[in-house]
């Protein structure tokens, strides 16, 4: 009878796991408001696409993983085929570029979209599979495109070096075969932070790529004989065209004032990029790919 019941249970998880992970695969984030008009506050909205009422307890909104601001956790519930916008009354999404990540209760990120330069009071929409900006938001309601928009997405085309444009070419490039190596490059790092260096020293990684690329199991490091390489959590994500910032409170990386070196690995050990800084560290003054 014990054995009865202990595979009953088994079975009951397996099941139980199957319906979270089929709850995490409706939920999609839908429109961003980052730059609302004066007065107004920051919202991201999400849809439930599926056919049953999801649970939002444990659920959370929040910008850039590492270093980005704290996360705002859900409540309620949302219905099959329902939009929920949800409002930030603290500023949270910057205004020049930034991420949105939709993480479930076992804090796994389930959607994540990334955006440059949104024009004030401006919402980031999916519409018909692809990302738009739209001069009227919809919060709460199925999204639409205006004939303004339509307009405005003709002049994008015809703009080569329009950043809204390479926006949209970010999305047509996201199912591409991660390279997991090029593209990936050390692009900042602060060694005399204004505070405590043990805490708030931190290196900064670029992703070139139009793709999501998973860090898990890379390493950084500050060159032979120099602190313990940091290995890089599984399922660390760096959005397309983003950064991720890895602070010396995580990493225990000591960078040195008088010059230092740091260096990428991939999980193969090879070398993927390295920087190396002779000149004095300037209190607060970052070194910077530019």
């Amino acid at each position: 009878m014990m054995k009865f019941k202990l595979i009953t249970f088994s079975f009951l998880i397996a099941i139980s796991l199957f319906f979270i992970s089929s709850a995490s695969a409706q939920l999609i984030i839908t429109e961003v408001l980052p730059n609302p008009q004066t007065g107004e506050d920051e919202f991201v909205e999400i849809h439930n696409s599926g056919s049953e009422t999801i649970n939002l307890e444990g659920w959370q909104l929040d910008d850039i993983l590492t270093g980005g601001r704290n996360p705002k956790s859900l409540s309620g519930a949302i219905n099959p085929n329902q939009y929920l916008a949800v409002y930030f009354s603290i500023s949270t999404f910057n205004n020049d570029e930034d991420e949105v990540n939709l993480l479930d209760t076992s804090g796994q990120v389930i959607n994540n979209i990334s955006y440059q330069n949104p024009t004030r009071g401006f919402s980031y929409s999916l519409i018909n599979n692809e990302w738009v900006w739209t001069e009227n938001p919809t919060p709460n309601q199925a999204n639409q495109i205006t004939q303004t928009d339509m307009d405005q997405e003709v002049q994008l085309e015809e703009s080569p070096n329009n950043t809204q444009e390479s926006q949209q070419t970010i999305q047509t490039t996201a199912t591409e075969e991660p390279d997991q190596f090029n593209g990936i490059y050390l692009n900042e790092a602060l060694p005399n932070p204004t505070g405590s260096d043990s805490t708030l020293e931190f290196i900064e990684l670029y992703n070139s790529n139009g793709y999501s690329v998973e860090l898990g199991d890379w390493q950084l490091d500050d060159g032979a004989g120099g602190s313990h390489p940091y290995t890089i959590p599984k399922q660390t994500i760096i959005p397309p065209l983003n950064y991720l910032v890895f602070y010396a409170e995580d990493t225990k990386i000591a960078l040195n004032n008088n010059g230092d070196e740091i260096r990428l690995f991939i999980p193969s050990n090879q070398l993927a990029d390295s920087i190396i800084y002779q000149d004095k560290a300037l209190e607060g003054i970052a070194f910077a790919k530019t």
